[in-house]
């Protein structure tokens, strides 16, 4: 690759972080910007080891001359099986406090730091007497002389321990020399180590792929689609010595691009369009999947994106945005069986999201942590429970959900998200009715008083309108008429309802709705909803006149004015609320006044046909508090007296519809939100315990387990960083951690 296809690609990296240049931020170019990426070898990988040079004095590495000796030769009896090493003379090379001391069975010292002539090890695995040398002869595994002469030489050293490679800070090895046939095609960096390692094993490279071959590469790398016959044509045809370069751009820019990230990303995170479980209903993540493609297509800096999806919630102000990422920790089946356990189920979903976190985020296998502590395992069971005191304090979080197609696309916690365009164009509306609210407010003196005229004798003729039939949005509702034209409300209580009754009248010239809302002794507190407390919140009402004699004749009703006889005075919920679908609702406020509740309720246009009208009212109950639904309602209309409205009226009713038109746009808009899963912490931390084998039903509640980070990386949290899943993100991303920058790398190297 030229200096130039490297500085191409290096543009793509926002800002290269210390703790890893090539992933400062999530584009490909990240792992094509070959200068920034020879900082970010191990000592694990590197293709020129000291200890193969000539120089004796060259020194040894631990993790790279001298580990994988040990693992081979000597840790089946003295490694990390504590119980083994003890049976096997009583010391441990593994772990240097365990190899510098006395052995406890006979007093020698294994190794000697500086003295490899004196250290038992050397003594014994140079012997050529079986009943000495080990490993013994019997495990026909004998140490070699080349191997023994690192030993040495390493004891010599000082005998200096390191741990595991994967948990020390990558390191920038020197550029390997080249013979003079690799100094002829290396182009970078990466080439002078893939040379190196090539002339070790005495190989040459490849030829250089032809033009078309390199093309399909590329493009799949890229975007996972091969490049099209015109594409392959035209680079090709093209003479520039920059045509390459010009292609890896294209690709960049590509919305394919991000898309081929996300493939990777969605995977590891298990993204799914349904909850899994049992019914397997339909679940709108993709919102989430999308933030991730835009994320990698505008080439959002790494710790930023890890950040806002362990925690984009809990960021100061944050944007609709950062809390949509936040649902990566949500990715979890969820379940919604009856017979299912909701405390197993929620110790399943926050073991679910930990391990996800563990694994992808810093490769390591947290699930067998879950039930106690594994000798090879640098997790120990109380670090795993410590990271899950992190994950577990979720609001309105449960293990088991109510089945409920609708609900089940997000159970809560969960946001409405609006595309860009929807929720710019909900703003502009917004800001458009909120001078005609106040516009109308002022001119609404004038019907201040109207519902005592329409409560006069003669001031409104009400209809004889016969009931037809009534209907509940949830099947297992019962709606039952009364001898009082009234409908009665029993059966299931959902969280949010909705209500159509249906009447039939011959009457014309109809102008005013009346609604009854009755107490019941059926009802909770024999109130006038079916709340425990038998309150009620009206958050809608909208009604249709239909054409009997045309059923394809109708009127969509726009009411103007409404008056309650009694609403709520606890906050804003006022009659007036009901008329728009976007406010609060009424408040009946059953369990604060007595008696019955009457709403009088003015259309802008008389309605009713010739031959006969079906009055078609629909009552919604979608308020923020649950189960608060009308139990006992009956429905009337009338026709008003000539001289019953202010002269005004029609300006007035002419305002009101204008600004109904605006508030059903409003309302339609926030109809195409979808729900999706999010993080929203909660008020207080749920405690942590340990559960003894990783059972549900088993804490071990005298000890609580406090929020820390693992200890396999010796990092503590970031100085002022909250105790929370914020500040977990914040440990995970600092410029120390030897982990996270290092997985991802690793992660797209794989897919190239």
């Amino acid at each position: 690759m030229t200096e130039q296809t490297q500085s191409t690609l290096a543009r793509r990296i926002n800002r290269p972080l210390a703790w890893l240049a090539a992933t400062g931020c999530l584009g490909l170019a990240t792992v094509l910007a070959w200068p920034a990426l020879d900082a970010t070898q191990s000592p694990a990988t590197s293709v020129t080891p000291a200890a193969n040079k000539a120089d004796a004095d060259s020194p040894i590495s631990f993790n790279r001359d001298i580990r994988p000796i040990l693992s081979d030769k000597c840790f089946a009896c003295h490694g990390p099986d504590a119980a083994v090493a003890d049976g096997a003379g009583g010391f441990r090379l593994d772990v240097r406090e365990g190899a510098v001391v006395p052995a406890k069975a006979s007093g020698k010292v294994p190794i000697i730091p500086g003295d490899a002539a004196n250290s038992e090890v050397i003594k014994r695995v140079t012997s050529d007497k079986p009943n000495l040398v080990m490993p013994p002869p019997g495990a026909h595994n004998k140490v070699s002389a080349a191997e023994a002469d690192l030993l040495k030489r390493w004891i010599d050293q000082g005998a200096v321990y390191e741990g595991h490679w994967a948990y020390q800070m990558p390191t920038k090895p020197a550029l390997p020399e080249l013979n003079e046939a690799s100094e002829q095609w290396v182009k970078n960096n990466i080439d002078r180590f893939i040379a190196a390692r090539l002339e070790k094993l005495s190989l040459t490279p490849s030829q250089e792929a032809d033009r078309a071959t390199l093309l399909r590469r590329v493009s799949l790398d890229l975007t996972g689609l091969p490049p099209t016959p015109q594409e392959i044509d035209a680079f090709i045809a093209d003479p520039s010595p920059d045509a390459y370069e010009k292609v890896v751009d294209r690709l960049l820019n590509s919305p394919h691009f991000g898309e081929r990230l996300a493939l990777i990303w969605l995977d590891a995170a298990r993204y799914g369009d349904t909850n899994g479980f049992h019914h397997d209903n339909i679940r709108t993540a993709w919102p989430w999947r999308q933030w991730v493609i835009e994320a990698f297509n505008t080439n959002m800096p790494y710790d930023q994106f890890v950040t806002e999806q362990l925690a984009g919630d809990l960021l100061p102000n944050a944007t609709e945005k950062q809390i949509l990422a936040s649902g990566f920790c949500r990715m979890h089946n969820i379940n919604d069986e009856g017979g299912a356990l909701n405390d197993e189920y929620l110790v399943e979903a926050v073991a679910d999201r930990i391990e996800t976190i563990g694994t992808v985020l810093m490769a390591q296998t947290y699930t067998c942590a879950r039930c106690h502590d594994h000798k090879y395992d640098p997790i120990p069971q109380e670090d795993y429970f410590a990271t899950w005191a992190f994950f577990n304090s979720v609001e309105g979080e449960r293990g088991v959900y109510p089945n409920n197609r609708t609900a089940a696309r997000a159970y809560p916690p969960f946001m409405m998200w609006q595309t860009d365009a929807d929720r710019q164009r909900q703003a502009d509306l917004e800001a458009k009715l909120k001078p005609m609210q106040a516009e109308h407010d002022k001119s609404s003196d004038t019907f201040k008083d109207i519902h005592l005229s329409l409560n006069k004798p003669g001031k409104v003729t009400w209809a004889d309108a016969k009931f037809t039939n009534a209907s509940a949005k949830v099947k297992r509702t019962k709606l039952t008429p009364q001898d009082d034209g009234s409908v009665l409300v029993s059966g299931v209580n959902p969280d949010q309802e909705k209500f159509t009754f249906k009447y039939r009248t011959d009457q014309q010239g109809m102008q005013v709705v009346r609604l009854d809302a009755l107490r019941d002794p059926s009802l909770p507190e024999g109130g006038l909803g079916r709340a425990k407390n038998g309150n009620a919140v009206l958050t809608y009402i909208e009604a249709k006149a239909v054409s009997i004699a045309n059923p394809k004749q109708s009127q969509d009703l726009a009411f103007v004015y409404a008056h309650a006889d009694y609403e709520q005075p606890e906050g804003d919920y006022k009659i007036q609320n009901a008329l728009w679908p976007d406010m609060l609702g009424w408040a009946v406020g059953s369990h604060l006044q007595g008696g019955g509740r009457q709403v009088l309720i003015l259309t802008g246009q008389p309605f009713g046909y010739e031959g006969g009208t079906e009055l078609v009212v629909t009552l919604h109950f979608n308020s923020e508090y649950i189960e608060h639904t009308l139990g006992r309602v009956r429905i009337d209309a009338g026709v008003l007296a000539k001289g019953t409205l202010p002269d005004d009226a029609a300006e007035y009713f002419a305002r009101a519809n204008a600004m109904k038109a605006v508030a059903d746009q409003i309302q339609l808009l926030k109809d195409n939100a979808v729900p999706v899963l999010i993080m929203k912490e909660a008020a207080k931390p749920v405690p942590s315990y340990i559960l003894e084998r990783g059972a549900y039903n088993k804490p071990i509640t005298d000890n609580p387990i406090p929020r820390k980070p693992p200890s396999m990386v010796d990092l503590p949290m970031p100085e002022g960083a909250p105790n929370n899943r914020l500040g977990f993100a914040q440990w995970l991303t600092q410029d120390e951690h030897p982990l996270t920058a290092r997985v991802h790398v690793n992660r797209l190297w794989q897919m190239l």
